[in-house]
């Protein structure tokens, strides 16, 4: 049991005298510089999310022309109808196509985002934390893919 005796419960001019040597300023700044990277992850979130449904349903229901299954209570974003008669040998070549254009896109595009998280340990140790910019999209492209493929 805590011994509660010592806890001094503090004022409000002690309050008012905390606030005092708060730094409003730069705290402000980071809570925007948290608010501006939360909304972008979410966006890329989103963005990936919606690729790698749509590419589904393209592949699958179209290419394939079998429905792809969701995963149970989540809803696929597009109408997943079957067109066609199934072609079930595309089953086992679609995620193939995916890895590897997933696979040429990475090298060929943005070479060096060879290494995966090794990649990012390497450029941050070794080489001043330089990542190229078009890493990012690239790598969001490249997952979008093998998600929609079905390679996962």
């Amino acid at each position: 049991m805590a011994d509660y005796r010592f806890v001094r419960f503090v004022g409000f001019s002690e309050l008012i005298q905390l606030a005092r040597h708060f730094q409003f300023r730069a705290v402000s700044r980071w809570v925007a510089f948290g608010i501006l990277v939360g909304l972008a992850s979410g966006l890329a979130a989103v963005a990936l999310y919606w690729g790698a449904d749509g590419l589904k349903h393209l592949v699958f229901g179209a290419g394939v022309g079998v429905h792809a299954p969701s995963p149970k209570g989540e809803p696929s974003l597009f109408h997943n109808a079957a067109v066609g008669e199934p072609r079930y040998w595309l089953l086992v070549i679609a995620p193939a196509l995916g890895g590897l254009s997933c696979g040429m896109l990475l090298h060929y595009v943005c070479p060096q985002a060879a290494g995966g998280t090794d990649g990012f340990i390497n450029a941050f140790h070794q080489q001043r934390a330089t990542v190229p910019r078009r890493l990012v999209p690239v790598k969001l492209l490249a997952s979008a893919l093998f998600l929609g493929f079905g390679a996962s």
